[in-house]
């Protein structure tokens, strides 16, 4: 019973995110961006984006950016990161995810 009661403190111990922003600057800065542009509609919703990026020397370069939730903000989202963007990264990610509410 003890061990089993360890077991799952330490897994329920590690922090859950909702996106990377916390933990990545490259993804704070995309999210603000997003957050900026999408501050002009009157979109109401959720969405969550997953980004795919490829890194040439010291640069990110988007290669796909697929969502998930209410589709209006989602395409507004999607249409203000484009694949192809780059973006100066200090940590190495392949995936971003991005939780955006309006």
């Amino acid at each position: 019973m003890t061990r089993n009661l360890l077991i799952f403190s330490i897994v329920m111990s590690f922090g859950v995110y909702a996106d990377d922003t916390e933990v990545n600057p490259l993804a704070s800065k995309i999210k603000s961006k997003i957050d900026k542009q999408l501050s002009k509609y009157n979109l109401s919703g959720y969405c969550d984006l997953f980004i795919e990026m490829a890194h040439k020397e010291n640069f990110a370069v988007i290669k796909r950016v697929t969502s998930t939730g209410d589709h209006k903000l989602c395409k507004a989202s999607k249409q203000i990161v484009r694949k192809g963007h780059r973006y100066e990264y200090s940590l190495t990610e392949k995936y971003i995810r991005l939780h955006i509410e309006n």
